[in-house]
């Protein structure tokens, strides 16, 4: 619990529109910070739309900015839309992209599961499928690197 007169610690969501539509949300509903207490927490977002896994590291400076203790990674959709062949190896470079934060100073990295999509809209229902079967097997691969770590190490979530 931190003591009354230290600074809030910094809270990070980064990724890609998801992330700008979850700032919008929250901008609107009143829920600014997460509905985290913001003595204690303060929440920033850094989204780029069409973000994808090979560009994380472009954006770090930002990121890293204001010294953040935790940072929620949204990526991998985009990845998979446009190529749902390799979840795995995808996988393990947003894992890798969250030890480098550790590495950084981050103290906690949480990385955030691909969302499912729906067969409506602009996906014919053939890609929907490739793209739910890809996102279920880069979940997986990252709930299994994540996993890996014994717990009492463990600053990946």
């Amino acid at each position: 619990m931190p003591h009354l007169h230290s600074p809030a610690s910094q809270v990070v969501v980064y990724g890609h529109s998801f992330v700008s539509r979850l700032q919008r949300y929250c901008s609107s509903n009143t829920k600014h910070n997460l509905q985290l207490n913001s003595t204690t927490r303060v929440v920033s977002f850094v989204s780029v739309p069409g973000l994808c896994i090979h560009q994380l590291h472009i954006h770090l400076d930002q990121v890293l900015l204001d010294t953040p203790r935790v940072v929620l990674i949204d990526v991998g959709t985009n990845d998979l839309h446009n190529d749902s062949s390799q979840p795995q190896l995808l996988a393990r470079k947003v894992f890798e992209f969250a030890q480098s934060l550790i590495a950084a100073g981050v103290h906690r990295v949480i990385i955030l599961e691909v969302l499912f999509r729906s067969s409506q809209g602009r996906f014919a229902a053939h890609s929907v499928s490739s793209f739910m079967l890809a996102a279920h097997r880069y979940n997986n691969v990252v709930k299994s690197l994540v996993t890996s770590i014994p717990i009492s190490a463990r600053s990946v979530y």
